[in-house]
């Protein structure tokens, strides 16, 4: 909760700095210069321009992500990270499906499929909490999704103790920091992609009659061998809880198979690792 100390006057609304929020009447000349000095840069990481008639303010000509929006400071640190790691703001679906598979068809995905944390999980084992899934940003090099970065209000620390990191063989490379350029209060949860997943997903061969046909396939959560629904035998649809086997129609255990083949790796130390 906002001091109220902290405040010019009722009117407040841009922080620039730890222990004071300002209004335009009240703003120094040197913070007019800093929101200026930003607003240059903004294009170069991708942020929009809002115009006038979309309600343009004098602090807000750019759509700041949230956590930025109405932080100067933050602003700035925004600036730093993203032009340091070539990044620009995305305007696809804040979430593991666009990050892994370039985009993503499932409306409201944050709500309804908890930003692809589920299938994530299944397939790597990470054990990542939906609830960490606060303050989300997508970010592209090149025009391509690359990083997916959370900066939930808790402690960074309770998230490494929980977290089973990707081993160094893994397409997918986690970097838990104790703050990002969000407020101070909220840590920072990138998680990088170094190989695209193909949006297809494998190519199903049965390991047992080297068949390419069929409209369910069972996949070895192991060895990762495909079996058709003939060599399976059993009902695709009543899979025993424990089962050495992950079930499904086709496209979805391609896109499974070929997720579980990328994520491969032994669990990692706690190293950061730069993005």
């Amino acid at each position: 909760m906002t001091d109220i100390r902290q405040l010019c006057c009722e009117k407040a609304r841009l922080r620039v700095s730890d222990s004071k929020i300002v209004c335009p009447r009240h703003a120094s000349v040197e913070v007019r210069h800093r929101i200026a000095a930003i607003d240059t840069r903004a294009p170069e990481i991708g942020i929009p321009a809002i115009q006038p008639a979309q309600g343009a303010t004098w602090s807000m000509n750019y759509a700041w992500p949230y956590g930025s929006h109405g932080d100067l400071g933050a602003r700035e640190r925004l600036i730093e990270w993203a032009s340091k790691r070539r990044l620009t703001w995305s305007k696809k679906s804040r979430c593991f499906h666009a990050l892994l598979f370039g985009s993503c068809a499932i409306r409201d995905c944050s709500v309804s499929d908890s930003r692809g944390v589920p299938l994530l999980n299944e397939v790597t084992g990470l054990g990542l909490d939906a609830r960490w899934m606060d303050h989300v940003t997508l970010w592209e090099r090149d025009k391509i999704p690359a990083l997916l970065l959370s900066q939930p209000y808790t402690d960074a620390s309770d998230v490494r103790d929980v977290l089973t990191l990707p081993g160094p063989q893994s397409a997918l490379q986690v970097e838990i920091l104790d703050r990002g350029w969000h407020t101070p209060a909220a840590a920072y949860l990138g998680f990088r992609l170094d190989e695209r997943v193909s949006p297809a997903g494998s190519v199903p061969v049965c390991s047992s009659c080297r068949s390419r046909r069929s409209r369910h396939w069972q996949v070895h959560r192991t060895t990762l061998d495909w079996l058709c629904l003939s060599c399976w035998g059993g009902d695709p649809y009543d899979v025993p809880d424990g089962c050495e086997y992950k079930s499904g129609e086709r496209r979805e255990m391609r896109r499974w198979h070929a997720l579980a083949v990328a994520f491969r790796g032994t669990a990692s130390t706690d190293k950061e690792i730069a993005a």
